[in-house]
């Protein structure tokens, strides 16, 4: 596979252009190419995902580098500039031991905690415990609002993905702006998706499939690319064998597009094949921003035809 030249590093300093906030970009999560390459930027105690076009280069990290690269040879200078003796030549190999020996006792120290120590110790957030418990409370609430249920078979698959389709598409977007101070960009994201209820394509494929993750569904987060070269964001559900594609975002603009009126609402993004689905959208990589594994490439087995709606429509109590 051809490596993606991005415009950032990790140890960047970038601004994002709409707010002027500056952050350090931790993490590439996902190298689609040109100004599309994904980047989770930390601002303080938060950390979020941007597109690359949204951001703007404040201090390189390889410049961060060179200055320390600068200090730590002015201090190594002076050091060797103490020890000035005739015999140049014997003092500089007799003394290059000493500052190795200099330098050695402060790996021990480093070294005698126990990795689960410190393991532990970084896992320790109070105010992330307390936000986890939170943020599972109120998935709970949706999960048995919805009367959503461990899956079994295909069919509780595709009743849970049409419900929580329906319900994340309908209800009540930005009721707050409340801010959450963590550093775990999964805690963030489910505190926007949740509770601020923000509506962009990163959040509702995020909250989608962390929901149906913990009904036992098979979803992944698929990165995508519009007509324009744009990117974007939906979800693959495996049902039956055959990944079909969801989308909360297309689902909600239709929805508004209609006046917000519930009782006239049909399913119009659930269980769409490649056929229809990739003729507006071209499948790039699987994100998943809740994981240390590699990347993953996009599933071949996706469904190419589209699921009835007539059969997706009355799993939800609607007749077309």
């Amino acid at each position: 596979m051809d490596s993606v030249i991005t415009k950032f590093n990790i140890g960047d300093f970038v601004k994002y252009k709409k707010t002027e906030e500056e952050g350090k970009v931790i993490d590439i999560v996902s190298t689609l190419g040109g100004d599309d390459n994904v980047y989770e930027v930390q601002f303080g105690n938060v950390t979020r995902l941007y597109a690359e076009k949204y951001l703007d280069l404040v201090m390189a990290s390889k410049e961060i580098v060179v200055e320390e690269e600068v200090s730590e040879s002015e201090v190594e200078e002076q050091t060797t500039q103490e020890p000035v003796v005739p015999e140049v030549e014997e003092t500089s190999e007799e003394e290059t031991p000493e500052v190795e020996e200099t330098t050695i006792p402060s790996e021990p120290v480093i070294e005698q905690v126990p990795k689960t120590e410190k393991d532990i110790i970084k896992a320790i957030d109070v105010e992330d415990v307390t936000l986890s418990i939170r943020i599972e409370d109120e998935i709970n609430r949706i999960i048995n609002d919805l009367g959503l249920v461990k899956v079994n078979s295909d069919t509780d698959v595709l009743m849970d993905s049409c419900k929580l389709l329906k319900y994340l598409a309908t209800r009540q977007a930005n009721i707050n702006n409340d801010e959450c101070n963590t550093k775990s960009i999964v805690l963030n994201e489910l505190f926007k998706g949740l509770f601020n209820r923000d509506d962009n394509y990163i959040t509702n494929s995020y909250l989608f499939s962390e929901i149906l993750k913990r009904l036992g569904v098979n979803v992944y987060n698929v990165g995508l690319k519009d007509d324009n070269g744009n990117f974007y964001m939906a979800n693959l559900v495996l049902i039956k064998g055959l990944y079909y594609y969801f989308d909360v975002t297309v689902e909600q603009a239709i929805y508004n597009s209609n006046g917000r009126v519930l009782d006239e609402f049909k399913l119009c993004s659930a269980c769409i094949g490649s056929d229809t689905y990739q003729k507006y959208f071209t499948p790039v990589s699987i994100i998943d921003i809740n994981s240390n594994e590699p990347k993953k490439e996009v599933p071949v087995n996706i469904s190419k035809k589209d699921m009835d709606p007539k059969i997706l429509n009355k799993i939800i109590g609607v007749v077309i």
